[in-house]
């Protein structure tokens, strides 16, 4: 079993219109299937709260607003 970091306050996501914004993480779970486990976060982007897997998520300081 490993030990997960704390989830951060804000990363930096690609929407579906291929912006990079960020957001702040509202929640945080972890999914498993025959793969693995997967840790996701919720994050809220202008209002409207998306689901994003850990590994498509950057630092914040990296979006464009």
């Amino acid at each position: 079993m490993s030990i997960q970091p704390p989830a951060p306050d804000r990363v930096a996501i690609e929407t579906l219109q291929g912006d990079i914004r960020a957001g702040r993480v509202v929640d945080e779970f972890v999914e498993a299937d025959a793969d693995g486990f997967d840790r996701v976060f919720r994050v809220d982007v202008d209002g409207v709260t998306l689901r994003v897997d850990e590994d498509e998520t950057g630092r914040p300081d990296l979006a464009y607003r």
